[in-house]
């Protein structure tokens, strides 16, 4: 069904750039290029990132974020770091991972991360071990050895809306290819 779905959005796009003439042409080009463009690098970056993702999985045990479950920086407080955790249908919980892990510098602007924790290492879910940091309550994690950075929340942002244009503009721009069609069909007739 997808395959079928990206050989329809890219036959639109062949035919628009085919069948349009004078400025119409030069804009469907630039603008299909550049949506093309946006596409192509998020695959290398997705593809990119699951690389990296695949050989930290051998390495480390990896809590990380996907389609359904997110690990998120909150802030730093008192020698941690709070982070909130959340997973389908559920609110979540916040952990704590102490500030000696160091933190990479997006993450003030970008706060989607995954967690490279040692093999034995885990999450102490008991209330009794709960810390107080600020206004937050949160599980202690030790053994964390680094935070990264998670894009795969970015790209799929980012990939729904460059289809959406692409897909938006062809079907507008076929608009602007068939009336010139269709009013030189009637004058013939």
């Amino acid at each position: 069904m997808e395959i079928l779905a990206v050989i329809l959005i890219l036959a639109l796009t062949a035919f628009n750039i085919m069948k349009s003439s004078g400025k119409l042409k030069k804009i469907l080009k630039i603008g299909n290029a550049v949506m093309y463009g946006i596409m192509g690098l998020l695959l290398i970056l997705y593809f990119s990132e699951n690389a990296k993702y695949e050989k930290a999985n051998r390495e480390y045990k990896v809590i990380n974020s996907g389609l359904f479950s997110s690990v998120t920086y909150r802030s730093t407080h008192d020698g941690y770091h709070i982070l909130h955790r959340s997973a389908f249908l559920s609110s979540g919980d916040n952990i704590a991972v102490p500030d000696t892990v160091k933190l990479p510098l997006v993450t003030k602007f970008y706060k989607t991360v995954n967690l490279y924790m040692e093999e034995d290492s885990v999450i102490n879910y008991s209330d009794d071990k709960k810390i107080k940091l600020g206004s937050d309550y949160c599980y202690p994690v030790d053994g964390v050895v680094k935070i990264v950075p998670n894009y795969f929340e970015f790209i799929m942002t980012v990939g729904v809306f460059d289809v959406i244009f692409i897909v938006g503009a062809n079907i507008i721009g076929l608009v602007f290819v068939l009336v010139p069609i269709v009013k030189s069909r009637k004058k013939t007739e």
